[in-house]
């Protein structure tokens, strides 16, 4: 996938891509105009370099649309032949005038048609080969929709990788980078995750991602100080590694990103996959391996008969994980320090274990109390609801300790939501079983969120 770094109208921002070996940009016309006297875009750009054309007037309402439009369209027809053009996208362009600019941009090559309101892309994709894709409609519509669209989608402002990864994206735009150059953010390519922090958090994003960023051939020394420079290096090169992460096979992906952060290797990963004579390499056959049972369970025979429990492992790693920025642990290539075997098979480990969970609801609760009255906002339905949550908790740990609890169905059988077993108990004794009331609980979440890395959701151009 190739990602079209936005603003490039601009000679000094263009430069800079330029220094930094970009070579995929996007220019708005809207501004384009307003800098330039010519419309021939390659008098200002390198003839190695791929353009988009954009006509950067999402959010405008009030320009003439009609003189716009028509200085829009003669200016993609002088380009059409050498770059990509984006069809209108703008809500506020009355709707004859959009259908008029949609029918003359429609007779160029390497158009990308972008929906109105009333059109849904799976329509389009029967009469259109491109179709566009803003940050808005990439937001709101579902990766699973956007994956059974039959054409090749080009983004808009979209960065996020889950967006990108899942659909039929070919390629997209982004202003991110200039995020870093004019308000001081962060923007880093770090295990899988494009992440994002603000000029107040820079500290804490540089101490996280140290090796990381060194890794991209940027002094992390420079990135503290709030150099320029540096976080917007830091940032092109992330934007670079995250494209070539989501092209190719999964196994190319890996072998991408490694070669974008080490500035080693072929730039684009279908290179690696390539002969000699530039034939892709045929399949490599299945290699059947010993199967192996998953390190978080055992299997114990007694009596004949195989039983399951757990052993408390755990298969994840550092690498993934997405507490590894605030571990104190993580390390690179690690799997995961921490080990808790739990074992809840008799009253009392289950006495214990209620207890626990009574205690951890509790700080949660007096948490989430602190944030409301230090925030100074209005009071939040949430802390109700661990509230109302933490009392149907302690009856049934009340239930639980008054009542005897022989048979199944009972108590435990009511707190874990469990249904009740045909025979026997703890004691080996058989009863009828009981219902649970089935009550459906609350949905599960943090009281609190500490998310550091949002994904960049531009307004489209």
């Amino acid at each position: 996938m190739d990602l079209y770094f936005a603003g490039a109208e601009q000679q000094t921002y263009l430069r800079r891509l330029i220094d930094l070996d970009v070579k995929h940009i996007a220019i708005s016309f809207y501004e384009w105009q307003r800098r330039h006297s010519v419309d021939d875009i390659y008098k200002h750009v390198p003839e190695d370099v791929k353009v988009i054309i954009m006509p950067g007037i999402a959010k405008k309402e009030d320009i003439d649309f009609k003189a716009f439009t028509d200085d829009y369209i003669e200016f993609a027809e002088r380009n059409a032949d050498q770059c990509i053009t984006y069809g209108l996208d703008a809500p506020h362009c009355p709707a004859d005038i959009t259908k008029a600019t949609r029918q003359s941009l429609d007779l160029l090559p390497n158009v990308v048609r972008f929906p109105t309101e009333d059109e849904q892309l799976v329509d389009l994709a029967r009469e259109y080969e491109r179709l566009g894709v803003n940050a808005r409609l990439g937001k709101s519509m579902p990766t699973n929709e956007l994956r059974r669209v039959q054409a090749t989608l080009f983004g808009s402002n979209i960065t996020d990788p889950k967006v990108l990864k899942g659909a039929r994206f070919e390629a997209t735009t982004s202003m991110a980078w200039l995020s870093a150059r004019r308000f001081g953010e962060l923007w880093i390519w770090s295990r899988g995750a494009l992440k994002h922090y603000s000029a107040q958090n820079l500290a804490r994003a540089v101490r996280a991602h140290r090796e990381t960023i060194q890794g991209f051939g940027v002094d992390p020394g420079a990135c503290l100080a709030n150099d320029q420079a540096a976080l917007t290096e830091l940032a092109v090169r992330s934007l670079l590694a995250m494209a070539q992460s989501l092209t190719g096979r999964p196994r190319d992906r890996q072998r991408a990103e490694e070669a974008a952060i080490s500035g080693n290797g072929p730039t684009n990963v279908l290179e690696a996959s390539r002969g000699t004579e530039g034939a892709i390499s045929p399949p490599v056959p299945v290699i059947r391996q010993e199967l192996i049972t998953l390190p978080s369970i055992l299997l114990k025979t007694e009596d004949e008969k195989q039983k399951v429990a757990s052993t408390g492992l755990s298969m994840r790693t550092c690498d993934s994980c997405n507490l590894a920025d605030q571990c104190p642990e993580s390390k690179e290539g690690a799997a995961c320090a921490f080990h808790l075997p739990v074992e809840i098979k008799n009253r009392d480990q289950w006495e214990a274990a209620s207890h626990y969970l009574l205690e951890m609801q509790m700080q949660r609760i007096a948490f989430a109390r602190f944030d409301e009255e230090t925030s100074g906002e209005v009071l939040k339905p949430r802390l109700g609801q661990e509230m109302d949550r933490f009392y149907k908790m302690l009856s049934a740990q009340k239930d639980l300790e008054q009542k005897p609890d022989p048979v199944p169905g009972g108590a435990m059988s009511r707190i874990f939501q469990l249904p009740p077993p045909q025979t026997g108990d703890l004691n080996g004794q058989q009863e009828s079983s009981e219902e649970g009331d089935g009550e459906e609980d609350i949905a599960e979440g943090e009281l609190v969120e500490f998310g550091d890395a949002n994904y960049e959701e531009d307004t489209p151009a």
